[in-house]
């Protein structure tokens, strides 16, 4: 196969290798890399498995346009760590000029492999080797299962040329037998549930030796057991398909389908026959000598069915469904299999289960919204229709299976509101058109627009016209005109129009020259017009009645009180309704119309400020006119005496005979101006507003209105001022605001403050006696702080070659904050004349904080540097300055085990202190160390991480092993003493003129040491010529003393076996000494001789220490008494 797909690669490369023919690329030295794809594996190579091997190395890459090939050894170590075989193999090129060489390492049952091209090597060792360099194929070794042992390893070996060879070992297993730990469900839980009839489980499962092809997903099929546990008689087994979740992974998914009602032909549905709930369920693998499995239990969940109590025909019906026992995929929607019935009066609709849609993954709710309208009963129709019979009645909801049982029931009901009827206006002109508006929610069928067109005849009368909606009667429309029903005699048609989706608000036009009395005449001034809508859906009625006539005239002011004109016009808009002018198809004009007179507050008409008008309609046919009075400010409108006066406007109406007028008073208000805050930083949005009803002398737009703004600017040493214009927030406010944003569009020197005046020219204290204004200045001041800036850096101790990192922050230095602001301070070292500048730089555009670097350099050893800079202005208004001062020192690192003795098999942790090899502050730095023992002097190389940013603490873990085969471990027996050793690049000794590096070292030892290692045991007493056991010794005659000793340690042990004699009154009369080594497990009977010169009763004690010099107890003391006679 994977000859085959690099055949065709080769092919499909035809035309950009013509591309690049000739050319000859120059090569730079490359470092090669080595991977196999068992790393995702920990480093196993299974049985029948391909295992890729990859080499990416440009150097190799001599032909642009052809495939090259990489050299490489694969050594079979045994279990003892002796090579057993050495393999020289290929790996070919992926495609021409790729860089990327590929061959595969498989341990096979047997030699004949169809996907691959191998030459039969060595029958002897049942080797075989594929060779075929240059060829563009994929070469594999194949190595025969019967000659390769379980642990035994293979090293592959990339021998690069000019670097140091590159290694990986993989380590044989026949296969790889997962537990109940490599399995997973889609469900989790204690315990794990799923729906008693039917669903699907999600299994995964680590299986790696099924992982055959490391450049794709493999499919292995595999039987799946179910078991009842309460009952092994229930059960069924099915082989299906796992599939790899991704290409070399080696885990494995699989959905596995049951059902407990069906029987499945095809054996591709597992089907328990009555399975107890509640009961463990075995899933098992049946792949591996383990046939690990998982348990899960069978549950018949409750079922719920949930309606709104009420709903409308705009709501529709939201039908929910909690179900469990169909929630069947916990990673996608379900549907539910049975069905939903609704029903009410004469319809009856079967929603059937596939319509209801699970809201999502595993939520086991189901939901379904039915569309609700007024119509004829239609069965079946995906809506529920109700009429005039069912409106009040009764909605039934059922949930049903699939068979047509009932799972669930609930009931709820239609909620209907009554329709309102209002018009737009209540006089009107026979001759004019009535807008009606028909409020009716119940009408409000579907989200689009509704109509309900009413239709009459000629000749008919306005009676009880029916609105209708798929031939149900929903309302009746009629007009009475002087409480007799109105005659259409020309014939008349209106459409209710809703106003908008779904709004329930419908609009129609009633032309009242359609509209005549009962006898068929016009309508005329003084006749009464009802107009009513019957509501047949809630049996109600509404109504409005109209007037027919001519309303009177009315003329208004857009204000009722104006400010006087001390600073300017005021403007006055005068509007004038009058229904009999206006009613041609053209803006009309009424000449002098209109007679503007302004009056003191005594009564007196002020002099030359009585004026006619005329007035302009805002439209044809719209009898709206209007002017607009220019109050001027002149010498004698700008005295105080208009206080307190009037400003009158008169029409006259003709029809009514009569002068139409409106009033409006002058008046004189008090300013204010505040501000959104108190205090502000930089970024900080500060809106001033000003509040002067008196500045607001035109009503039909925003004026503007200026203050005196006094600041100081940033970086400046005094105030200033300046005019701001405040805006009006609308049209006739009097409201007037400015908004800035500090240090953006205004920048202020910290420290200050900015104050803002409006001078009031009218305040309400000046009265209309006073000869002339007084102004009265109102003032609103926001403070912007200073603050006390500080300099940090981020260590205090530095080594040589490592950067410095200074941190200012100090909102007073960020003047824009639409940008990163540049700041400059200065340092100096300790024995070195003169001062240096670094510029900082603002971390984001507005921070206040800014920070830069300073490399340190070998010169730098043993120094103080200070950075600083001049606040000038602390909090506190002062100016001082801020400083920091770091050191530079090269220090000796320092370097330990985590604990001073391990077993084999712990893990060491391995842990360096050293500062001056943290030489960037903002990443994570890495060290390397070698570790050895006494057995395996070479040792691995690992590395150790910096804990977090800036610490300057490094760990690394690694593991103690009892095979040198085991990549990444070290490899030590007990009694082995372990070393661990980094090269401290700028130890305490480091100078410009001594720069050598230390290695700093530590070391534990491997077996935890034994308390009491050679324990003594069995003293007794014996005959030194014949070692025959003796009860008590004779005065004159030597007698044997003797101990049993035992090494229960792990290693050997040097003793020293030490017998004492004592008198009765415990002197010590004799005392005498062995030495000897012990392998573990091994037990001695040391003795020593004694001859005792008197009677008496005798204590003899036995200690084993380590040496005399080093009198470290290996024992506890031993003692027995011996008579002497």
């Amino acid at each position: 196969m994977k000859k085959i797909l690099s055949t065709l690669l080769l092919a499909t490369l035809v035309l950009s290798v013509v591309a690049v023919a000739g050319v000859v690329p120059v090569h730079a030295a490359f470092e090669g890399q080595l991977k196999t794809s068992a790393e995702a594996q920990g480093n196993k190579i299974y049985l029948n498995q391909s295992i890729e091997i990859r080499v990416v190395d440009n150097d190799l890459n001599l032909n642009v346009s052809d495939f090259d090939s990489a050299s490489i050894t694969i050594d079979l170590l045994d279990a003892n760590g002796e090579v057993n075989e050495t393999i020289p193999a290929y790996l070919n090129e992926t495609f021409p000029n790729s860089g990327e060489f590929v061959g595969y390492l498989i341990v096979n049952s047997s030699v004949d492999m169809e996907t691959h091209t191998e030459n039969i090597r060595d029958t002897a060792t049942n080797i075989t080797i594929s060779v075929l360099p240059g060829t563009g194929t994929y070469n594999a070794t194949v190595f025969n299962s019967s000659f390769v042992k379980e642990g035994w390893t293979f090293v592959i070996t990339y021998p690069e040329a000019g670097s140091t060879p590159k290694s990986v070992t993989l380590t044989y297993a026949p296969s790889y037998d997962p537990t109940s730990a490599d399995i997973s469900l889609d469900r989790s839980g204690d315990p794990i549930v799923y729906p008693f009839d039917h669903a699907s489980i999600k299994m995964t499962v680590k299986d790696y030796d099924l992982n055959k092809d490391p450049t794709a997903r493999d499919r292995p099929q595999i039987r799946i057991n179910m078991t009842d546990y309460s009952n092994l008689l229930i059960n069924d087994s099915a082989v299906l398909e796992f599939v790899e979740t991704g290409i070399n992974t080696g885990i494995f998914e699989c959905t596995i389908e049951y059902n407990n009602a069906t029987t499945d032909s095809s054996n591709l549905i597992l089907e328990l026959e009555n399975p107890g709930t509640g009961v463990p369920i075995e899933i098992l693998y049946n792949d591996s000598k383990n046939n690990p499995s998982v348990f899960i239990q069978f549950a018949k969940f409750t079922r719920a069915l949930d309606v709104p109590s009420t709903f409308t025909t705009s709501g529709d019906l939201l039908i929910r469904i909690q179900d469990n026992n169909e929630n069947v995929r916990s990673w996608a929607p379900d549907y539910i299999t049975g069905f939903v019935n609704v029903s009410v009066g004469g319809d009856y609709e079967v929603i059937l289960g596939g319509n209801f849609t699970e809201t999502g993954a595993d939520t086991g709710i189901f939901e379904y919204t039915l569309r609700v309208t007024i119509g004829d009963h239609e069965i079946n129709s995906t809506k529920l229709e109700f009429n005039a019979a069912s409106f009040s009645e009764t909605v039934n909801v059922l949930y049903k299976d699939s068979a047509g049982n009932t799972l669930a029931s609930t009931q709820t009901k239609l909620s209907t509101t009554a329709a309102s009827l209002t018009s737009d206006k209540t006089i009107y002109k026979p001759t004019e058109t009535v807008t009606l508006t028909l409020t009716a929610p119940d009408l409000n069928v579907d989200t689009g627009y509704n109509i309900y067109p009413i239709s009459v005849s000629t000749n008919q009368l306005i009676k009880e016209i029916q609105a209708d909606l798929d031939n149900v009667k929903v309302g009746n429309f009629s007009v009475k005109v002087n409480d007799d029903y109105a005659n259409a005699t020309g014939g008349l048609t209106l459409n209710f129009v809703e106003d908008g989706t779904n709004t329930g608000i419908f609009k129609a036009s009633l032309p009242l020259d359609k509209v005549k009395t009962t006898s068929g005449e016009d309508l005329s001034d003084g006749d009464t017009v009802k107009v009513i809508w019957y509501d047949l859906i809630n049996n109600e009625e509404s109504s409005v009645t109209l007037t027919i006539g001519v309303p009177a005239s009315e003329v208004s002011m857009d204000r009722s009180v104006y400010p006087a004109p001390k600073d300017g016009d005021v403007k006055i808009k005068i509007t004038v309704y009058d229904p009999d002018e206006g009613s041609s198809s053209t803006v009309d004009t009424l000449s002098d119309a209109i007679n503007i007179t302004v009056y003191y507050a005594n009564g007196t008409m002020v002099p030359t400020l009585t004026e006619l008008k005329d007035l302009t309609e805002t439209g044809p046919a719209s009898y709206t006119f209007t002017y607009t009075y220019t109050l001027q400010s002149t010498t004698t409108t700008q005295s105080p005496a208009l206080i307190g006066g009037t400003i009158k406007v008169m029409y006259s109406d003709p029809s009514a005979n009569k002068l139409v007028n409106a009033t409006a008073t002058i008046s004189n208000t008090d300013a204010s101006i505040t501000a959104n805050v108190t205090s502000a930083t930089a970024g900080t949005a500060i809106k001033f507003t000003i509040n002067d009803p008196d500045a607001n002398r035109d009503g039909t737009t925003a004026e503007d209105l200026d203050a005196t703004v006094e600041y100081t600017p940033a970086g400046a040493k005094s105030a200033t001022t300046t005019t701001w214009t405040f805006k009006e927030t609308d049209k006739s406010t009097g409201v007037f605001e400015y908004t800035i944003t500090l240090q953006k569009d205004f920048k202020v020197e910290p420290g200050t403050t900015i104050k803002v005046t409006h001078v009031d020219t009218t305040p309400s204290f000046v009265t209309n006696q006073m000869a002339s204004y007084t102004n009265q200045s109102y003032s609103c001041t926001v403070s912007v702080p200073s603050y006390t800036g500080s300099i940090t850096t981020d260590k205090d101790e530095y080594g040589p070659f490592t950067k410095i990192t200074i941190r200012v922050t100090d909102p007073d230095l960020n003047t824009d904050i639409t940008a990163k602001d540049p700041v400059d301070i200065s340092y100096k070292k300790s024995g070195v004349v003169g001062t240096f500048t670094v510029t900082l730089t603002e971390t984001g555009v507005n921070t206040g904080v800014f920070e830069g670097t300073v490399d340190t350099t070998e010169d730098d050893i043993g120094r103080s540097i200070q950075f600083f800079y001049l606040d000038n202005k602390d909090a506190s208004g002062n100016s001082v300055y801020v400083s920091k001062t770091v050191t530079v020192a090269a220090k000796t690192g320092s370097i330990e085990f985590d604990k001073s003795y391990y077993n084999v098999g712990d893990l060491a942790t391995i842990t360096i202190k050293d500062n001056d090899m943290n030489s960037v502050s903002t990443t994570r730095q890495q060290i390397n160390v070698v570790v050895t023992s006494t057995s395996d002097p070479i040792g691995t190389t690992v590395v150790a991480t910096e804990t977090d940013v800036n610490t300057g603490v490094f760990t690394v873990t690694i593991q103690i092993s009892s095979s040198p085969a085991e990549a990444g471990k070290i490899y030590a027996k007990v009694g082995d003493t372990l070393y661990a050793e980094y090269e401290d690049t700028y130890p305490s000794t480091y100078t410009s003129a001594n720069k050598t590096a230390q290695v700093v070292k530590t070391s534990a030892v491997v077996g935890v040491p034994v308390e009491r290692p050679v324990p003594a045991s069995e003293q007794k007493f014996v005959d030194p010529n014949t070692g025959a056991e003796k009860t008590e010794g004779k005065v004159n005659e030597a007698i044997g003393l003797q101990a049993t000793v035992k090494n229960v340690d792990a290693v050997s042990k040097t003793f020293t076996a030490i017998f004492k004699v004592k008198d009765s009154a415990g002197v010590t009369i004799f005392i005498s000494w062995i030495t000897g080594t012990l392998a573990p497990g091994q037990e001695l009977t040391p003795g020593v001789s004694w001859t005792p010169s008197a009677a008496g009763t005798y204590t003899v004690e036995v200690l084993v220490v380590k040496t005399l010099a080093e009198p470290t107890p290996y024992s506890d003391i031993q003692t027995k008494a011996l008579t002497v006679t």
